[in-house]
């Protein structure tokens, strides 16, 4: 049936105010209609398309193969028995930037632009994919949760194990030595993986809290000097010059500390790698008012070979990398946004092919950090602890440390046992140290058996997991909190301050206290 005048009128009307690009073409595979949408996308004038044949106007090529599509026929797509599904392909143009879109193939219904023939709809996908890949990205990072989740207990236990007995080493070999400092080594590489697998755990939303605990005013100028030392001294190949030439100059930042430092040893390493021949790294700083907030950009920029727009659009992937010398976990980015996201912050990247990246993380100005009153030293008086763990060498490694301080020691294998102890020593039992997940009887319930006997029990709570994961097992009445793998600086500290409450600061910043 052969449209009308004014049906086609009304037809194209509708069709060239669509936000998606419509081609309408003949049986002869001739264009005959383009809407403003399909100039816009192709880059390309109404009077450049009609008259032509699609195969001149059209460039889609395959995603993954880069191959051009195959164009149906109008004949074709009458001949089917159900339409043709949606493809997903790029537009290319020689004017734009490719595009990618998703087609859909239509025989021409009577009453439209033509008699016969074919239209053609492309939509932009570009904001789909991105929700797409945030929706992948949170699958693969919870993917991630689960396998800490396994894992995380054991790791803390035998880390906590490692460092025990490096420490002893340390303590019983002469300073200075060879020996001596491959212990150290021994625990600072302990405490590296530690971070390091507290910062899984987190980005992995095992914490799940909007408030992060680890953020407070930080020196970023102390940072910055730490990482570039460390970097200096570690980073193999062709040398890498490191210039900061607003060092000691750069504001305070409501941040963590560790993970700050995590993050700018991650862009040192990347900005590395993309220098094979080695070239230049440079940390500059400077303050920027965004949607009335200041913030203080903290730049890393360097003279690498640049990442082109495809890897770029993908830097922020879990598990995405382009190493090719050695295995990567493909994080590192994922880590930083996630961190500074969670400092109220956000992350910028700038990159072209053969002109270098520049990293800039947008952190919150933190006011300088008011002088704090020193504190009166606890020193122990014998005092008994009951530690409860179910792992042998985590008991025997705190144990060691409280006993080398000066306190007395009982220690239970698990919760039942721990309950018990308490019934028979708790008039001469000081303070608790309980593990909060043990087979059996939790740290839970053996918070509230003792507690529910004597409510003035003072109690400190143990985990391998960070103190939001494991905030639903802990009452509120529990003293303070340290995480595994153990230090014998952090317990001790947490131990004073826990019998030696009068000795504390009350006006200290709560988010430098380890508790």
């Amino acid at each position: 049936m052969v449209a009308t005048e004014k049906q086609a009128s009304d037809a194209r009307r509708v069709l060239e105010n669509l936000p998606d690009a419509v081609l309408a073409v003949d049986d002869d595979g001739v264009v005959t209609f383009v809407n403003r949408a399909a100039v816009r996308m192709t880059g390309r004038a109404s009077k450049a398309m009609v008259g032509r044949r699609l195969r001149d106007v059209l460039a889609l090529l395959d995603g993954d193969t880069r191959r051009p599509v195959a164009l149906p026929s109008a004949a074709a797509l009458r001949g089917l028995a159900r339409p043709v599904d949606p493809c997903r392909a790029v537009l290319t143009s020689a004017r734009q930037r490719d595009c990618p879109v998703e087609v859909t193939w239509v025989a021409a219904p009577a009453g439209g632009v033509q008699a016969g023939g074919m239209l053609v709809c492309i939509r932009d996908i570009r904001g789909a994919l991105v929700r797409e890949r945030e929706i992948l990205g949170r699958q693969k990072i919870e993917a991630i949760g689960s396998m800490a989740d396994n894992l995380v207990r054991d790791f803390h236990n035998w880390l906590n194990v490692i460092s025990g007995h490096a420490s002893s080493l340390a303590e019983s070999l002469i300073p200075k030595t060879r020996a001596h400092e491959e212990a150290r080594h021994i625990q600072e590489a302990v405490g590296q993986a530690a971070g390091l697998t507290n910062r899984l755990v987190s980005v992995a939303g095992l914490g799940g809290s909007e408030e992060e605990p680890g953020v407070r005013p930080v020196s970023t100028d102390a940072v910055i000097r730490k990482a570039v030392a460390l970097a200096e001294s570690t980073f193999a190949g062709p040398p890498v010059e490191f210039r900061a030439p607003g060092a000691g100059t750069v504001p305070p930042v409501l941040a963590g500390p560790d993970p700050l430092f995590d993050i700018l040893m991650n862009l040192f390493r990347n900005a590395a790698e993309a220098m094979p021949d080695g070239g230049r790294i440079t940390i500059d700083s400077c303050e920027q008012t965004v949607g009335g907030r200041t913030f203080v950009v903290l730049r890393v920029r360097d003279t690498g070979c640049g990442m082109t727009r495809e890897v770029l659009d993908q830097a922020f992937e879990p598990f995405y990398s382009t190493r090719k010398s050695s295995p990567a976990l493909g994080l590192g980015l994922t880590v930083t946004q996630s961190f500074v996201e969670r400092w109220g912050g956000f992350v910028r990247i700038w990159s072209r092919p053969g002109r270098g990246t520049s990293v800039r993380l947008f952190l919150g100005r933190a006011a300088t950090a008011a002088r704090r009153s020193r504190k009166r030293e606890a020193v122990p008086r014998g005092e008994t602890i009951l530690v409860a763990d179910d792992h042998p060498d985590v008991r025997a490694h705190v144990g060691r440390t409280l006993e080398e301080a000066g306190y007395r020691v009982l220690s239970a294998v698990c919760g039942e046992e721990c309950v018990s102890l308490y019934r028979e020593h708790g008039a001469r039992i000081a303070l608790l140290l309980v593990d909060v997940i043990m087979p059996g009887k939790d740290g839970r319930s053996v918070f509230e058996e003792i507690l529910s006997h004597d409510p003035g029990a003072r109690l400190i709570a143990v985990s391998g997991f960070p103190r939001d994961y494991v905030r639903a097992y802990l009452n509120r009445a529990v003293s303070g909190f340290i995480q595994k793998p153990v230090e014998p600086e952090i317990l001790l500290g947490v131990v004073r301050r826990c019998l030696h409450p009068e000795t504390e600061n009350p006006r200290a910043d709560r988010a430098d206290r380890t508790t």
